[in-house]
Parts: C-alpha cells; sequence; structure tokens
C-alpha cells in the first residue's frame, strides 16, 4: 500500500480488538481492504461472545 507521495506503507497483518482499553484477540477477523485496488490490507480481530460475557 502507498500514501498520496508513493512511499509504501507498512502495515501489521492482524489487529486486535480492544475492550476495556485492553487487546483481545479472537479467532475471528474481518479483512480490510484498500478500497481503489480491493487488496486486503490487514485483518482486524472481531468480537465474539467469549470476550464480552464476564
Amino acid at each position: 500500500m502507498k500514501n498520496q507521495t508513493g512511499d509504501t506503507l507498512q502495515m501489521k497483518e492482524t489487529w486486535p480488538l480492544f475492550l476495556a482499553n485492553n487487546p483481545q484477540n479472537s479467532n475471528t477477523y474481518l479483512e480490510v481492504t484498500d478500497k481503489y485496488t480491493g487488496d486486503v490490507v490487514t485483518r482486524v480481530a472481531m468480537a465474539v461472545v467469549r470476550l464480552l460475557v464476564l
């Protein structure tokens, strides 16, 4: 992925879900795509029941 000046941007492969300011990983991820190319840029953790139930 490149920014407006043509420099390559580095993106982490996956990002955690932050719950109560604590990073949480799940086994379910949502792919984030570049709106111009359609390429998958990264994946973010999605909330699942086991993370939300206290």
